[in-house]
């Protein structure tokens, strides 16, 4: 109370200083202005400020200034302590020069403490004021004003480089507390494999996700909370692997490369020797194959090189058995694929060596026939597939050439599809006997394509006994209630419906929310008929309470 009691007293004080020299007072505030440097920052930030065109100090009296940072708007008429009510004084003292300049610099504030309503500092404008000292007091009279944004915390990541599928860590502080975050790298949202999906109550979070398939170089992650961001970078880096890392001359080798350049083209050699040349796709990404050459046994250089990025691996070439008879030996028929899990319509590469020579192949998946190959003569084949429409969970693929069978176990997932967005507001007003339309927002899924489960109530929690209607594999995200599908439906009730996604792989989301249905009753009598059997109702009425009266006075 004391400190606001002078504040009000030099208030009094500067204001008749001023009206005894306005026209002195009107030149100083033409003159006076505040910078910034930057305008911008985040809390804890050590932010320059500089100013002219304030009192002046002179070689008998030094003059005095005040930096206050609050969250109010308020202009060089109101006051500090009445106007303004929620501030920090971040810098006191501040020596006013003979020019009436100074030149400081201030730390962002994480509270306001100093006025008489406290507040947390969050993001958002803000507002620096400069107020003079009357010779040892602060004067509440605002003399300047500038704006600070103040932005979103700081993010921390580890690592910050590394290849596709690194898991990464990242840390956050100075966010707004209680509040979800979402993690985006580059323009793709990413799932939060654990950790935190919202800031706790000191607007903290330690989160993890993985490095999705990218291209080599920079990329941004950031983290996005109501609107605002904070972003820093991760450096892609190339990563291979080779498939199988040994065996004879002769032997297929695949080579998977991840984190490359966008459609570059990469070479492959084998020592010296070029085994293959490959064009990486959109997300840097490529698969290539190669024979392995002719070369003495022991262990040798597979070297990517796309002209930027050269990446190094081994193979050891096996010297071959030498053969217990003439004839040559029979390798074992050996599969090798680039997935066993995955969703519907992933592709499946399916390599196979040690079969039949110039025999086929066929793939089965659940006893359905879905490729064949033809076996070359070194008894090697690679063809593909994509999965076809199937439920959730373990699969049977089987392969063979009639001679060699391979039994493989592929996991279809089991993610759940997004809850659609109803499109109609609840309720939705119909007459009866008229058609009923439903509509809600199209989702899309891994494992298209997508079907939804409508069902239609009597009861708003759609309790057992209650559901009225059930439509299963409904292929668009609209359904009609036609005539025919409604005798059941009662004028003046009200019903419900909901519906769900279920994808190919028969993994059914949530239900919506229920949406009400009104049905309205359709009069089949004029309005003037109405009218008419309502008067003669009335009529009947007063009779018979008249003929009553009368029977009660004859007793009497």
């Amino acid at each position: 109370m004391n400190f606001f009691r002078i504040l009000i007293v030099a208030w009094l004080a500067s204001s008749f200083c001023l009206l005894t020299q306005p026209a002195l007072s009107a030149v100083a505030q033409e003159e006076r202005a505040i910078y910034l440097f930057p305008d911008e920052g985040r809390l804890g930030d050590t932010v320059r400020i500089a100013g002219k065109g304030f009192n002046k100090s002179t070689a008998d009296t030094d003059k005095y200034a005040a930096i206050i940072f609050s969250s109010e708007k308020a202009t060089t008429d109101d006051d500090i302590g009445h106007d303004v009510t929620r501030y920090e004084l971040v810098a006191e003292g501040v020596w006013l020069n003979e020019n009436g300049e100074f030149d400081t610099s201030f730390e962002v504030p994480e509270e306001l403490t100093d006025g008489a309503k406290k507040e947390t500092v969050h993001v958002g404008t803000y507002y620096v004021y400069v107020c003079h000292y009357m010779v040892n007091i602060l004067a509440p009279r605002i003399r300047a004003v500038a704006e600070f944004e103040v932005t979103l915390g700081n993010i921390t990541i580890n690592p910050d480089k590394g290849t596709v599928g690194t898991s990464v860590e990242i840390t956050g502080r100075d966010f707004l507390p209680d509040e979800d975050i979402a993690i985006y790298y580059d323009n793709i949202e990413l799932d939060i494999d654990s950790g935190d999906t919202r800031t706790d109550s000191s607007g903290e979070f330690t989160t993890y996700v993985t490095i999705p398939k990218s291209t080599a170089g920079t990329h941004h992650i950031t983290v996005i909370q109501m609107e605002n961001e904070a972003t820093t970078e991760f450096a892609v880096e190339p990563d291979v692997t080779v498939n199988p890392t040994s065996g004879v001359a002769d032997t297929l080798v695949t080579i998977l490369g991840t984190g490359f350049g966008r459609r570059e083209n990469v070479v492959i050699y084998f020592g010296a020797l070029e085994v293959a040349n490959k064009q990486t796709d959109i997300a840097g990404d490529f698969v290539a194959t190669f024979s392995v050459p002719e070369l003495a046994a022991g262990l040798h250089d597979i070297v990517i090189d796309n002209g930027e990025n050269i990446q190094t691996a081994k193979f050891t070439i096996i010297s071959p058995p030498e053969p217990p008879a003439p004839k040559p030996p029979v390798l074992p028929a050996v599969i090798e694929i680039n997935r066993l899990a995955g969703y519907v319509g992933a592709e499946v590469v399916v390599h196979g060596t040690g079969f039949i020579k110039d025999g086929a192949v066929t793939i089965k998946y659940d006893s359905e026939l879905v490729a064949s190959a033809t076996v070359d003569a070194n008894g090697t084949f690679l063809t593909s597939f994509r999965i076809p429409v199937s439920a959730h969970g373990d699969h049977i693929m089987i392969i063979s050439d009639g001679l060699n069978t391979k039994e493989l176990t592929f996991t279809v997932e089991s993610k759940a599809p997004e809850k659609p967005e109803l499109l109609l507001a609840s309720p939705i007003v119909a007459k009866e006997g008229n058609d009923i339309f439903l509509d809600w927002e199209d989702v899309l899924d891994e494992s298209m394509p997508v079907t939804y489960h409508l069902q239609l109530a009597s009861n708003a929690g759609f309790a057992a006994g209650s559901i009225l209607l059930e439509e299963k594999g409904v292929a668009d995200s609209e359904y009609k209630l036609e005539p025919g599908k409604l005798r059941f439906l009662r004028p003046r009730r009200s019903y419900y419906w909901r519906v769900r996604a279920v994808d190919s792989a028969e993994n059914a989301g949530e239900w919506t929310k229920s949406s009400e249905v009104k049905i309205t009753p359709v009069s089949t009598l004029p309005s003037w008929l109405m009218y008419v059997l309502a008067v003669i109702g009335a009529v009947f009425i007063l009779f018979i309470w008249y003929m009553m009266h009368r029977a009660e006075k004859r007793k009497g």
